[in-house]
């Protein structure tokens, strides 16, 4: 993985990393192989934002650069928007030309970094960290699976996150190692598909391309 120069100096020099914080927040990342401490304040104006982000971690390769810029993202942000922030922003603040990519491709560990943001705002709101949708620990990747146990796995992940907001039916129609191609009853705004293809790849550690076939 190729990475932008403002991610290595990140890396080199994180911002935002703090050894001697006291955690509020401990969380194993398993793709990245390590522990993340995390500590902050609360602002209650007009919206409740985030301040004061820190954290601690015992991740030493490049993609610290990666969750140092993902921190600044976070630092003064309205804590409902904290589990929203996209790989494309992510990228686009980690540039260091506009059309010039910060890295190479979404990976598994830039999910997992983003997955944090989702950990941090049910902690400020009381609520109980839930384990994680999908343990590859437990079950591997979920590229690995038969196809059966995909689209059981899919369907479980639709109950959890989309049918509650949505009447959208999703049937799947073929599965590869980089494409998730689907059918609908209707035609889906390119927006929303973006927003299940985010979620899923969250959940699941995958870079997953979302695909609808649409027949009028």
């Amino acid at each position: 993985m190729q990475f932008s120069e403002a991610i290595l100096q990140r890396a080199g020099s994180p911002h935002f990393k703090n050894i001697a914080l006291k955690p509020l927040l401990s969380i194993e990342l398993k793709r990245l192989a390590c522990w993340i401490d995390v500590s902050y304040d609360i602002q209650n104006a007009s919206e409740v934002c985030i301040q004061n982000l820190q954290y601690n971690t015992d991740l030493k390769n490049d993609y610290l650069g990666v969750l140092d810029g993902y921190m600044s993202l976070c630092e003064g942000k309205p804590i409902e928007v904290l589990d929203r922030i996209t790989p494309k922003e992510l990228d686009y603040f980690l540039r260091d030309k506009a059309n010039e990519v910060s890295f190479e491709f979404y990976s598994a560990e830039i999910y997992e970094i983003l997955s944090l943001g989702e950990k941090i705002y049910q902690l400020i709101n009381g609520e109980k960290i839930k384990p994680p949708f999908y343990a590859i620990s437990l079950y591997g990747d979920y590229t690995g699976l038969s196809f059966s146990e995909q689209i059981e796995w899919f369907e479980e992940f639709c109950a959890e996150f989309i049918y509650p907001d949505t009447e959208v039916e999703m049937s799947i129609e073929d599965i590869t190692e980089t494409d998730f191609i689907f059918s609908g009853t209707i035609k889906l705004e390119l927006d929303f598909v973006r927003y299940v293809e985010n979620k899923f790849n969250t959940q699941f550690f995958t870079k997953m391309k979302f695909c609808q076939i649409f027949e009028e």
